[in-house]
């Protein structure tokens, strides 16, 4: 499984052919990466992301959520620690 979420996609372009520090922070800057395989808990109703590479280094581990899947092909995730269900990722399919 692979795991990227931008979080505004109107992020400006590089001025140039590479980016200046700056700007190489800005891009970054709530940029969320990783890969690795899961597994599925029925009983519990979870999925656990074993992250095997990020793009914050050092930073892996396990990412355990809640899963429901809900209607038009999306997929909800919320992190077990977190009882709020506003705090949520939906995925969609996209084909």
């Amino acid at each position: 499984m692979a795991v990227q979420i931008v979080p505004d996609r109107r992020r400006p372009r590089f001025s140039g052919a590479h980016p200046t520090p700056e700007e190489a922070q800005a891009a970054l800057i709530g940029y969320t990466a990783y890969f690795g395989t899961y597994s599925i808990d029925e009983r519990a109703g979870t999925v656990t992301h074993h992250r095997e590479g990020n793009v914050n280094p050092g930073r892996l581990g396990d990412f355990v959520r809640r899963y429901e899947f809900l209607a038009d092909d999306r997929l909800a995730l919320t992190p077990v620690e977190n009882e709020n269900p506003i705090r949520r990722l939906v995925w969609e399919r996209v084909t």
